[in-house]
């Protein structure tokens, strides 16, 4: 396996992507993420697990939101890989409040063997800047043109307020482990123009997490971005729901109804 390569090979952690299918999906998947998953756990530091039940686009059937689908991973690792290299994708006017650098990153994937990221995006009622440099292609990684736009913020929300309900609501997508998620160490990173990356309200955040989380290792950062949208990521890495449980139970559910041993072909 390549990531135990990685591991004798290189003296760094060695972290790993895993997508769990939607339960509209075929048993086949379920299957194969069960023992993908379980494999992994003994190879790598820590996996980022996502699902596909939280990502797929409401309304919309599982198997042809593909392409969105790892977009969405794409976006929200791309995010935090630009959170902690700040020099790649802001200018001298634009500095962050606060870095996280990589090794922030190191330490709270540390905690634990499982992690999970939410993510959460609104428009602001500010004019969007046309920048046409690295700070707009940046942006547009985290918020396409092709998505279905965000809910724009009701008249009169303040920066400090857009902050923390959209950190809520990215913990309520961070995790298909448990309604309630508890993790021993998180990461709050919020991007958006620089006039609405408030400090207050950031701090409001990271103080919130921490309690609804339990964990009082909460790092955070800024990424300001030319654009008029405001995001908000939460990586909780440790996450207390063992990981092995969740998706004993999904492939047990997972499986033909009909008492066969028949699933349907992975790919057609």
């Amino acid at each position: 396996m390549i990531a135990r390569h990685l591991q004798i090979s290189y003296e760094l952690p060695v972290y790993a992507l895993g997508v769990f299918p939607a339960r509209s999906e075929v048993s086949l998947h379920t299957m194969n993420a069960v023992e993908s998953l379980k494999t992994l756990q003994t190879a790598v530091d820590n996996t980022l697990v996502f699902s596909n039940d939280v990502l797929t686009p409401s309304g919309k059937p599982t198997q042809e939101s593909y392409t969105q689908l790892n977009r969405e991973i794409a976006r929200r690792v791309q995010m935090i890989c630009a959170a902690s290299a700040p020099d790649t994708v802001a200018d001298t006017q634009t500095q962050p409040q606060q870095v996280v650098d990589a090794s922030e990153v190191i330490r709270t994937l540390d905690h634990g063997t499982t992690s999970t990221i939410g993510f959460a995006a609104t428009t602001l009622n500010t004019q969007a800047r046309t920048d046409g440099g690295v700070l707009s292609r940046i942006s547009n990684v985290f918020y396409s043109q092709d998505d279905p736009p965000p809910a724009a913020n009701p008249a009169n929300q303040g920066a400090a307020h857009a902050i923390k309900t959209l950190t809520r609501k990215a913990v309520l997508r961070s995790t298909p482990l448990t309604d309630q998620p508890t993790a021993r160490s998180a990461l709050l990173l919020v991007s958006g123009p620089p006039d609405e990356l408030d400090r207050a309200g950031l701090g409001e955040a990271q103080s919130w997490l921490s309690d609804d989380t339990g964990t009082a290792a909460v790092r955070t950062g800024d990424l300001p971005v030319a654009n008029s949208t405001l995001c908000v990521l939460v990586l909780l890495s440790g996450v207390a729901t063992p990981l092995s449980r969740w998706i004993d139970q999904r492939a047990v559910n997972g499986l033909p109804s009909d008492g066969t041993d028949a699933v349907a072909p992975l790919f057609d």
